[in-house]
């Protein structure tokens, strides 16, 4: 994925970004413009793993709503695992 490694290579310091942010450069524009080139569909998995690290509830629900942004892309077709420990706040975020 050459647009994530341009883009850090003009931003090193994403990793410091919001969240927001680092989805949009890393994940939401490297995968819409591969879905826009791609003239055969192709299956990619996406692992998120301690969502429980989430400090609050808002973190959790941003999350999950930046994950539905991906939704839009037709080419590309993604299966979501993700982990967490068994917390209420967790459970309720999928609600």
């Amino acid at each position: 994925m050459v647009h994530i490694t341009k883009y850090i290579s003009l931003d090193s310091a994403i990793g410091s970004k919001v969240c927001e942010k680092q989805f949009d450069e890393l994940i939401f524009k490297p995968l819409s413009l591969f879905d826009k080139t791609m003239l055969l569909s192709i299956g990619l998995i996406v692992i998120i793993d301690t969502l429980g690290k989430c400090e609050d509830l808002k973190e959790v629900q941003d999350l999950l709503g930046m994950l539905e942004d991906l939704e839009s892309l037709c080419q590309v077709q993604l299966r979501v695992f993700v982990t967490s420990r068994a917390d209420e706040l967790i459970v309720s975020s999928f609600e």
